[in-house]
């Protein structure tokens, strides 16, 4: 008989024949199911594609030549066809991210880019461009004892009154090495987040809440050549568009057919959160400043 694990992540309870030590080991009903098989070459009639992948509103394909084929369907199953070693940290790289990505947006959540924190019982969530220093807030965040919500990506559900809240994720942090180094923590004995990556995972230890919270303050990190760190709240159409331009994968919504849904999700997000535009520094490593500004800044939403 098969070996099985169980895990939870997202408020979900997987049963799982590979083994994912980055999420939460639970006992319980499973909800959803990842197996490894064969995943179709192709789906039929796609919505969307791209150069990896093809996407239906209940069919999710992902093939990465090297890694794996993933296969989501109907928001409760994920096969996994590795053309590596299963536990390759590539195939759960990419399970972790984009498929967990397409999985949410299938069973109906708002997923964005970003990596989040409970402050005071206030979910503040941190996005930007790549490299704008999402994980490494929050794991400055947690290091002064606030809670870990998600990192990478944040899965966002609606009230009946249209509130956001934040659904968690899973405990642990990605930073890269020189991040990790100046936050004091040793990369020794991490797992690499890639193959090839001096990016490590760091687990966020008991300081993670496995509970929503209400989404209160999205932060949009930019850098500019000021010596200044300066936050700015945005007025409601620069709201939406911070919303819909942190979505994780846009082009995974597009493909599903989901367009219509997801402007309709931002939206109402968009009249319920504060959003910021954080200007920091280019030079110099100004995170005690950036965490107190952040930090003071939610006191006042």
């Amino acid at each position: 008989m098969e070996r099985r694990y169980c895990y939870r992540a997202y408020g979900l309870v997987f049963s799982s024949e590979l083994h994912i030590p980055e999420l939460e080991s639970w006992d319980g009903l499973s909800e959803i199911d990842i197996c490894l098989g064969k995943v179709p070459e192709a789906l039929t009639k796609p919505l969307g594609k791209g150069l990896r992948f093809q996407a239906t509103r209940d069919e999710f394909l992902l093939r990465l030549e090297g890694v794996a084929g993933f296969y989501v369907a109907n928001g409760n199953t994920i096969t996994i066809e590795s053309y590596t070693v299963p536990d390759d940290p590539e195939v759960r790289l990419f399970l972790l991210g984009s498929v967990f990505c397409a999985l949410l947006q299938q069973r109906g959540y708002l997923a964005l880019h970003g990596s989040a924190v409970e402050v005071e019982g206030r979910g503040l969530l941190f996005t930007g461009k790549r490299g704008a220093g999402k994980s490494t807030l929050a794991a400055a965040f947690h290091d002064k004892g606030y809670r870990v919500l998600t990192d990478d990506v944040c899965a966002i559900s609606l009230d009946g009154d249209g509130a956001p809240r934040i659904v968690p994720g899973f405990p642990g942090l990605k930073l890269w090495k020189d991040s990790a180094e100046k936050l004091g923590k040793s990369v020794d004995g991490l797992a690499r987040v890639g193959r090839d990556m001096e990016k490590y995972r760091v687990g966020a230890g008991v300081r993670y809440r496995g509970e929503s919270a209400l989404l209160s303050g999205v932060y949009m990190l930019e850098s500019h050549d000021a010596p200044t760190i300066e936050i700015t709240r945005l007025d409601n159409f620069a709201k939406l568009t911070a919303l819909i331009r942190s979505t994780y994968r846009y082009r995974f919504v597009s493909g599903q057919g989901m367009k219509t849904i997801h402007f309709r999700q931002c939206a109402a997000a968009a009249e319920k959160v504060n959003v910021f535009k954080v200007l920091r520094p280019k030079e110099g490593f100004r995170l005690a400043e950036l965490v107190a500004a952040v930090e003071q800044n939610s006191k006042t939403m």
